[in-house]
C-alpha cells in the first residue's frame, strides 16, 4: 500500500431476500343465479335473468287552486261594473260575500245551473246600477247581524227573496218615483227614529214583512187582524209600505199609496210589547181610518172606509145574511151566489185585493190555484201566523159574514151556447177571448149592502166573542 492512502476493508454484500411464496389460488365462487321470473304461457325452461323493473310514478305538475269565481261581477255589464267600482271597497266586499254565501239560493230560479246567471244575482246588479248599491250593502250587513243575534236565517232569506222578486227592490212607486231601496236608504245610518225605533231593526222588520210568510203576523190575543190584512195587501207596492212605516216612525205626515199625505200618528216604541216594530206602527196609524182602537172587532163598513182612505177610489161591502137576518132562503142563496160572482170577478181582474170576514176573522181571499178538481176551493190568508188555508167553497160560504172589494170590478160577458146547439161550432178560444174583451161592471144589489148585517171581526178564527156565531147556518 502506498503511504497516505487509506484502504477500507471490503464488506461482503447482504444476501437478497427470499421471495415470498405465491398463495395458492382459490377456486372461483359459483355465481348465484338471478331470481327466475316466470311468465304465464312459458315453460319453466324459459327463464330470464333480468332485473325486476321498479315502477316509477310519473307526476304531472298541477296548477295552484284558483280563487272562487266572483259570482256577482262575472256577468256585469259595463255600466254595472262602473257603478260597482264607485262603491267603497267595504261595500264591494260585503256584496261579494253575500252573493257567495247565498250562492245556492241565488242560483235558483231563472238561469239556474249557469254560475253567475240567476234572478237573485240579476237583482243585485240592478240594485247596484240604480245607484243604491250602498243601501243594498247596508241591508246585507244588517240582516246578517240580525240573524247572528237570533240564531236563524229569516232576515237574510227575506233579502234573498226580495232580490228574486223581479224588480221589488228597484221598481219606482207611481206617485213618488222612489223605489223600495230608496225608501230604505233613510234607515242606513245607525241610531233611532224620532219615536224611538231602532233604524236597523226597522229595516229588517220591513223586509221580513214584505218578503217572508211569517211577516205581518198577528200576536195571540190581539184584535188587529183587519189592520194587518190591509198591511199585507200593501205587499203589492213594497215601496209604499216602507215609506208609510218610516213616516210613522219619524212622526211625519204619512204618504199613502194613493199619493196623498195624511195626519196619522204612530206610537212611541214600546220595548215591552210582543208586537213587532212595524206591527206597533201600522196599528197606530190604522186607528184613524178604521175608526177603532183595535181592541174590539172591526166591521165590513169600517174596513171599506179604511180602504178608501188608504187606496182611494170606491169600495163596496156586501154581506151574506144568515136565517136570523134574512128569513127568505132564496135571498140568502142569492147573496151567496153573488159572493161567488165577486170572487170570479176578482180573479179576472188580476187578483185585486179582496177581504173577507170569515168566522169572525179578517182574511185576504182568492180562488185556490193549487187544488185540482171541479169543486171550487177558496184560499184564505190570515195574518195570524197560520198562513194560507184551502177552504171548500160550501164551508167558506156557510161561515162568511161579508166581502169588501173595489167597486169597479168588472165581469167577463161569456157567450152562451144556444140550447139548440147551433152555436157549438163556435171556436171555444174565440168565445173565451170575446168574453174577456166584453166586460160589464159588477153590480151588487143594495139590499146585500145592508150595514145592519155587518158583524165585527177581529181576534182570530173564532171571532171577537170567543165563538163562531155564523156556525148555525
Amino acid at each position: 500500500m502506498s503511504a497516505g492512502v487509506s484502504v477500507l476493508p471490503k464488506i461482503a454484500p447482504a444476501p437478497a431476500p427470499a421471495p415470498e411464496p405465491i398463495p395458492a389460488l382459490r377456486p372461483a365462487a359459483t355465481p348465484t343465479p338471478a331470481t327466475v321470473i316466470a311468465r304465464t304461457g312459458f315453460s319453466t325452461a324459459d327463464q330470464f335473468q333480468r332485473p325486476v323493473p321498479v315502477p316509477v310514478a310519473i307526476t304531472t305538475p298541477q296548477p295552484p287552486p284558483s280563487a272562487p269565481a266572483d259570482l256577482l261581477t262575472s256577468h256585469m255589464t259595463s255600466d254595472q261594473s262602473q257603478a260597482f267600482a264607485q262603491l267603497p271597497p267595504a261595500d264591494q266586499q260585503t256584496l261579494r260575500d253575500f252573493a257567495q254565501t247565498w250562492a245556492r239560493q241565488m242560483e235558483s230560479g231563472k238561469g239556474s245551473g249557469i254560475p253567475g246567471v240567476s234572478e237573485g244575482l240579476t237583482g243585485m246588479r240592478a240594485a247596484i246600477l240604480s245607484g243604491q248599491g250602498a243601501t243594498l250593502a247596508n241591508l246585507a250587513r244588517t240582516v246578517a247581524a240580525s240573524d247572528q243575534k237570533s240564531g236563524g236565517q229569516n232576515a237574510q232569506q227575506a233579502l234573498v227573496n226580495a232580490l228574486h222578486n223581479g224588480q221589488a227592490l228597484t221598481k219606482p212607486d207611481p206617485h213618488t218615483g222612489k223605489s223600495l231601496l230608496q225608501e230604505l236608504s233613510a234607515l242606513n245610518r245607525s241610531g233611532q227614529t224620532y219615536l224611538g225605533y231602532d233604524r236597523s231593526g226597522l229595516a229588517v222588520n220591513i223586509l221580513t214583512d214584505l218578503f217572508t210568510s211569517s211577516g205581518i203576523s198577528q200576536v195571540k190575543g190581539e184584535q188587529d187582524c183587519s189592520a194587518l190584512a190591509i198591511a199585507a195587501s200593501m205587499r203589492r207596492n213594497p215601496a209604499s209600505y216602507a215609506r208609510m212605516i218610516i213616516d210613522l216612525a219619524n212622526g211625519n205626515k204619512v204618504m199613502l199609496p194613493r199619493g196623498e199625505k195624511v195626519e196619522w200618528e204612530g206610537d212611541r216604541f214600546d220595548p215591552k210589547s210582543t208586537k213587532s216594530m212595524t206591527n206597533q206602527l201600522f196599528d197606530a196609524g190604522m186607528r184613524t181610518p178604521l175608526r177603532s182602537d183595535l181592541r174590539t172587532g172591526v166591521t165590513g163598513e169600517q174596513v171599506k172606509d179604511a180602504l178608501k182612505e188608504v187606496y182611494g177610489g170606491s169600495w163596496t161591502a156586501m154581506y151574506t145574511p144568515d136565517e136570523t137576518e134574512e128569513k127568505d132562503p132564496a135571498r140568502r142563496q142569492e147573496a151567496q151566489d153573488m159572493a161567488v160572482t165577486i170572487m170570479d170577478a176578482q180573479f179576472w181582474n188580476g187578483q185585486q185585493p179582496l177581504f173577507a170576514n170569515y168566522n169572525g176573522h179578517w182574511y185576504q181571499v182568492c180562488w185556490s190555484t193549487s187544488v185540482s178538481g171541479s169543486d171550487k176551493v177558496v184560499t184564505a190568508t190570515a195574518q195570524d201566523g197560520t198562513g194560507e188555508k184551502n177552504i171548500p167553497l160550501p164551508e167558506f160560504l156557510a161561515h162568511l159574514d161579508g166581502l169588501v172589494f173595489p167597486s169597479d170590478l168588472t165581469v167577463p160577458q161569456w157567450k152562451q151556447t144556444p140550447a139548440d146547439g147551433t152555436g157549438e161550432q163556435d171556436n171555444p178560444l174565440s168565445r173565451f177571448l170575446d168574453g174577456l174583451a166584453n166586460r160589464s161592471t159588477l153590480t151588487v144589489p143594495k139590499w146585500m149592502q145592508n150595514p145592519a148585517w155587518a158583524d165585527p171581526g177581529g181576534g182570530g178564527p173564532l171571532g171577537t166573542q170567543g165563538s163562531d156565531d155564523r156556525s148555525r147556518r
